[in-house]
């Protein structure tokens, strides 16, 4: 059956007809917000002030008086009208849909509308009479006819004809064009929807008290222009009301509004376990208010709950704590959600248990600063608590941090060791004084040996010097081998050992230990103007490293706890050699910060900031667009958690070239080939990833799964962990938190050249180079592919090669899945590891044949993938998909003609939403 638009005169609506909103300081009864037409404001109350209905037991009847139905409010919500016109005028929906990518055509059925251009030819002789509405369709009709190729939109045309010109306008209920009277003054402000339903109410209650039966008069005319502009302008209004970002489907629809939430500024507290958080006293309280209320009468420290509302409210005026124990009390077992912005990934949204301090910041716990990007530099996170019991439920045993200590990014641990504990765990094990202790039939010096207290009785010893990067090794090996409560214990013996080292030591810096005569000078020696000699110079000269190393701060670096060596070479040796946004700066920076910059230096040094600010700044905001496109294009791609195995057949070959690639692969199963030929399904696990490095594997992969939802065989183990179904986001926020957070590479030092490679490449290792890259695989791999094959050419055939270019067709080339997600992989990885599954259900999203996705084809074997641009896989999986996120005009017109044209694709256009659109 093909579809068939709303006509409105079949809906039997009643009509506006007053342009006065209220009347004798009521609304109006045959107006926009009228009582009568559109229902009660309040539930059961009709719109008298006096010997008024009131009450259910009047349901459904009519007030003699006012004629208001009694019923409920939320018949507002619902309740639709029209407004009658006094002639028909073009259809704004018709208009669009004829029109769309037709420049020439919209021309002239503006000219014809509004500017009284007719349509004549070569002679001169009027075709198609302007102001007409009939000859203005059968141009339309005669337009599409003439053409094969329109013969879809030209029968859709035929079908719907009657509706290409309407009499009838639709007004839609009044809860979505609000009219809200102002505290203060008293005014009444209207939604600016109602003033372009009055602009066309009053054209028509003015002409209601005029006859006109010519059309060409002077009045008709007129008239007829400004209808047709002002129903022109309604549509437009109501779109652009639906669409961008603070329209009502992404601001409303698929926005978020949250109560019991509360917002500050964050501080470190090192007395807090690693699963809770510290709360501000005066938040817990405003927040869990009316809970607290029935607690403290329960407790009868209050008489009643006015009196605890009254005391808890003068608590938090005066600023006091007086309720500080028994609000502790109450939030021993609850727990909060904090979230900190931007929210790149699953971990920037974790569970704590809650504990209640003093105070006006949010306290985190050290460890946990990492999966939120946190710092202590003003930033401010969010609290939210979960008031029922099962959004308490929900928190505990899918985003708590107890359930997430290992990331679905990369199965790397979520607690990261931080400065203080770094430096104090550092200074403790690099101490060898006599080994002392003795500890599993290990003699250990006084430092190690406390460390090694620390861990569990069945870790195995750790003999040596433990720095940032060995610290974090052993968390990642904790939470992969322990139980959660046994980690949390773990981990907080470390932190408190290491922040009670770092205080007694007493480290700390000043501008003496930063200058160095000796290192002015020798850095005045190493630099001759040769750029890529001094570089390589700078990085192998062993003398520089043994003077470097004798700085008095040189434990902060070789800790890992603060700094690297290229910022102390700009603090004591020369600020060396500075990139600005397009390449390397000529001229050297020969002074270091220790010493002061000469102006002339100084300008040049000011290159490389601008640089690291630039960077930030625009890449930043590129990949989170990136990562809203890829969210859209890929949110259908789900787990299935009831499948196992879909058995399919198909494989992704990969091949596996080093131990990074390796571990990316743990959990997924891939075929074996037994010693007897026999072939069997097995899984890369933690303990053998390594013996893989070098091989070429068959993957199961979700590129080929065969169910809708993806089976857990070919997703891997990852699912153990992930707790949810949704692995299209979440394989995009890997991606997107990598390539968000690691965009600020060159922010950090300052723009500054670190090695002849950069100089080489003449990229300094821009990562906006490998975000553009990625956006072009993303949006056209195509054109990636074919600049590729264009350069092997310049490369065989120097002189030729441009004709032999032409010859390429972009369609011809054959993309095979394994190139596109070993090319995704060797753009982003460099920016730190990602499981390779996350790449795959991005390229499976990206791969279509038609309207089905490619993997889902009985045939796929014989039918070769198109690869989709991520802006065009919304459309291609749901109409209301692509109207959040692309243009909803654009997208309204093809939902209409393709639900005429494929009966298959109704699922994704639900012809009711036209109500909106006055049809």
């Amino acid at each position: 059956m093909k579809l068939k638009l709303f006509d409105i005169s079949e809906l039997n609506l009643t009509e506006i007809k007053n342009p006065k909103v209220f009347e004798k300081r009521r609304f109006s009864p045959d107006g926009l917000f009228s009582l009568q037409i559109f229902g009660p404001i309040l539930s059961y109350h009709c719109g008298c002030s006096k010997d008024s209905f009131k009450g259910p037991n009047y349901f459904r009847t009519v007030c003699p008086k006012c004629g208001v139905r009694i019923t409920t409010s939320s018949e507002r919500d619902k309740t639709y009208a029209k407004i009658k016109l006094p002639f028909k005028v073009f259809n704004p929906l018709f208009f669009s849909i004829i029109t769309q990518g037709r420049t020439a055509l919209k021309k002239a059925l503006i000219g014809m509308l509004y500017y009284n251009k007719s349509i004549v030819d070569k002679d001169g002789n009027v075709l198609y009479k302007c102001n007409d509405l009939d000859e203005i369709k059968r141009f339309v009709f005669d337009y599409f006819s003439r053409n094969a190729k329109y013969e879809e939109i030209y029968q859709f045309l035929k079908q719907n004809e009657k509706l290409i010109l309407i009499d009838e306008v639709l007004v839609i209920p009044p809860s979505f064009r609000p009219c809200n009277r102002l505290s203060e003054s008293g005014v009444f402000v209207l939604d600016e929807l109602n003033e372009k339903y009055l602009n066309i109410i009053k054209i028509v209650s003015q002409l209601d008290k005029t006859i006109v039966t010519l059309k060409d008069n002077e009045l008709y005319l007129s008239n007829f222009k400004l209808l047709q502009k002002y129903v022109f302008e309604l549509y437009e209004f109501v779109l652009d009301k639906l669409s961008k970002k603070n329209g009502l489907i992404r601001s409303n629809i698929l926005g978020k509004r949250v109560d019991f939430s509360g917002r500050s500024v964050i501080t470190p507290e090192p007395t807090l376990k690693l699963n809770e958080c510290g709360l501000p006293y005066s938040i817990v309280v405003e927040i869990l208010k009316p809970k607290l209320i029935p607690f403290l009468v329960s407790k009868r420290l209050c008489s009643s709950s006015i009196d605890a509302l009254n005391k808890i409210e003068e608590s938090l005026r005066l600023g006091d704590y007086r309720f500080l124990k028994e609000v502790q009390e109450y939030c021993q077992n609850l727990y909060c959600v904090l979230n900190r912005q931007p929210t790149l990934h699953r971990m920037s949204v974790l569970g704590f248990k809650i504990r209640v301090f003093k105070g006006e910041t949010i306290r985190l716990h050290p460890f946990v600063c990492s999966p939120f990007n946190a710092d202590f530099d003003g930033d401010a996170m969010a609290v939210y608590i979960p008031v029922t019991e099962e959004s308490l439920e929900d928190v505990i045993s899918k985003i708590s941090i107890e359930q997430n200590l290992i990331s679905c990014t990369n199965l790397q641990g979520i607690p990261r060791s931080n400065q203080d504990v770094v430096l104090g765990i550092y200074v403790l094990t690099k101490d060898e004084k006599p080994r002392t202790f003795e500890f599993k039939n290990t003699k250990l010096s006084e430092g190690r040996y406390k460390f090694n207290l620390c861990l569990p009785e069945d870790y195995e010893v750790i003999d040596k010097t433990v720095t940032k990067t060995e610290l974090n090794n052993i968390f990642d090996d904790l939470c992969k081998r322990y139980p959660s409560d046994v980690v949390i214990e773990t981990l907080d013996k470390i932190k408190e050992l290491g922040f009670n080292e770092s205080t007694l030591q007493g480290y700390t810096l000043s501008l003496s230990d930063i200058y160095s005569e000796e290192l002015i000078d020798y850095g005045k020696k190493i630099f001759k103007g040769k750029i890529s000699e001094d570089l390589d110079k700078v990085k192998k000269d062993k003398k520089l490293k043994e003077l470097l190393k004798k700085l008095p701060f040189s434990t902060f670096i070789e800790s890992g706890s603060r700094g690297t060596w290229d910022q102390a070479r700009q603090l004591v040796l020369s600020r060396g050699y500075v990139a600005n946004s397009t390449n390397v700066v000529k001229g050297l920076v020969n002074q270091c910060f220790a010493e002061g910059l000469t102006p002339h230096n100084f300008f040049l040094s000011c290159y490389g900031t601008r640089k690291g600010l630039l960077d930030t700044a625009i890449s930043t905001g590129d990949s989170g667009y990136l990562t809203r496109q890829l969210i859209y294009s890929s949110c259908f791609v789900e787990l299935d958690e009831q499948l196992e195995n879909c058995k399919t057949k198909s494989f992704l070959t990969i091949e596996v070239t080093d131990e990074k690639m390796a571990y990316s692969l743990i959990g997924r199963h891939y075929l074996h080939t037994e010693s007897d030929g026999s072939k069997h399904l097995r899984t890369i696990k933690f303990r053998n990833y390594k013996d893989f490095v070098g091989q070429t594997l068959k993957l199961r992969s979700p590129i080929y799964c065969q169910s809708p939802k993806i089976c857990k065989v070919c997703y891997g183990q990852l699912h153990k962990i992930l707790h949810s179904n949704q692995i299209g986001i979440i394989a995009t926020q890997a991606i997107g938190e990598r390539s968000t957070q690691l965009v600020l590479r060159t922010f950090h030092i300052s723009g500054a050249v670190q090695n002849v490679t950069d100089l080489e490449s003449n990229q300094n290792q821009d990562v906006i180079t490998g975000m553009t890259i990625l956006t072009k695989l993303f949006h056209n791999p195509y054109n990636i592919f074919l600049s590729k094959k264009i350069m092997e050419l310049k490369k065989k055939y120097p002189e030729d090669y441009s004709k032999m270019a032409k010859k390429l067709s972009i369609r011809k080339i054959d993309i095979s899945p394994s190139i596109m997600v070993k090319m995704l992989y060797d753009i982003v990885s460099q920016y730190g590891a990602i499981s390779l599954v996350h790449y795959e259900v991005l390229v499976s999203a990206m791969m279509w044949y038609g309207n089905t996705p490619w993997r889902l084809l009985e045939n796929r074997k014989e039918v070769e993938p198109e690869y989709v641009s991520i802006l065009k896989v919304p459309s291609r999986v749901s109409w209301l998909l692509s109207c959040a996120f692309s243009n909803l005009k654009h997208e309204l017109v093809n939902g209409v003609i393709e639900s005429y044209i494929d009966e298959n694709r109704r699922d994704i256009f639900d012809p009711s939403l036209l109500k909106l659109f006055f049809i």
